[in-house]
């Protein structure tokens, strides 16, 4: 009994420093866990803002291309407009020339006595088609001033716009090379939140195991304890029925009469030697030091748990072999 009870007693002890080591090994890989999840957490802000850093980049670069393409427009505009001018006046112009033209050939055509009222004539429509064309001529001067002016404009505009479309990225964003230096430091956080979860699982299994047997190993002990327990209290109930029958033996009235019947007989120690699942489903070895009338004995005799009544009469009929059982 004793051996059993301080075996209990290191049972709950090793249970607890069990349940110790397991609640430190899950608290240090759940520690393990939060960290991979902090830094995974710490590269996915980083990965975020590098995005939205390069989006706003790409968003100013859109918008200066808008910004150029709008003035080469309006630079095309204003060369195109001036191309037009410039071509509506010199066809005026073409078409004067051709009237004066038509004019002189009309004046050349006269009869000797018709040319001094023709010359007259000539002199009028040719005068203010000239003046016309030389006005023309001048505005067009003018007009192609402006237009290599223009054009100068034009020029500056397209290489700006040209400059701004190649300064445009059209690849995705998480393909530009500041995100994707990123991303090798996001897998290795992703693998490392996988491996801590890896990790803590391990440890609440293997944790869970050891703390399982430890308590089984205590269950055991208690049951066992149990068990012997009850196999004394069946001894002592079985040496109480011997000593009830031995007194009641004819041979020992006198020792009764003379003594009384508590000093018959004496128990001064029982125990049995077997294991206990033995003692729950078969026999043992029943091993007790008595004194009988005064005089100490030693018996060793089988016991079956499943007879109880069986191994009380062994033990009489071992004490007193003539007595009736």
């Amino acid at each position: 009994m004793q051996r059993l009870t301080a075996a209990g007693d290191a049972a709950r002890a090793d249970l607890g420093a069990v349940q110790s080591d397991a609640q430190a090994k899950i608290q240090a890989a759940q520690a393990g866990v939060t960290r991979a999840q902090n830094a995974l957490s710490a590269i996915n802000a980083q990965v975020a803002s590098t995005k939205a850093a390069v989006q706003s980049e790409r968003d100013a670069a859109a918008a200066r291309l808008r910004d150029a393409q709008a003035k080469l427009s309006v630079a095309q505009s204003a060369v195109d407009s001036l191309n037009s001018q410039i071509s509506s006046e010199q066809l005026q112009i073409d078409q004067l020339n051709s009237d004066i033209g038509w004019w002189h050939n009309w004046y050349n055509n006269l009869a000797w006595y018709d040319k001094a009222w023709g010359w007259t004539k000539l002199g009028v429509e040719v005068g203010w088609r000239g003046t016309q064309v030389a006005g023309l001529t001048a505005a067009i001067a003018g007009l192609r001033a402006s237009e290599l002016t223009a054009n100068g404009v034009l020029d500056v505009a397209r290489q700006t716009a040209q400059a701004a479309q190649a300064a445009s990225a059209t690849y995705p964003v998480d393909q530009d090379p500041r995100v994707l230096a990123l991303q090798g430091g996001l897998a290795a956080a992703q693998l490392g939140v996988q491996t801590a979860q890896g990790v803590l699982a391990t440890a609440q299994q293997s944790t869970t195991a050891a703390v399982a047997a430890a308590a089984q190993t205590v269950t055991g002990l208690v049951q066992q304890l149990a068990q012997a327990t009850d196999v004394l209290q069946t001894a002592s109930a079985a040496l109480g029925g011997l000593r009830q029958a031995v007194g009641s033996a004819a041979d020992i009235v006198g020792y009764v009469a003379a003594h009384g019947l508590g000093s018959l007989l004496d128990v001064r120690s029982a125990s049995f030697d077997g294991t206990l699942t033995a003692t729950s489903g078969g026999s043992v070895t029943l091993a007790a030091d008595v004194v009988l009338q005064g005089a100490e004995q030693r018996v060793r005799i089988s016991y079956d748990f499943h007879d109880l009544a069986a191994g009380a009469k062994a033990l009489a009929q071992q004490l007193l072999p003539g007595i009736p059982v």
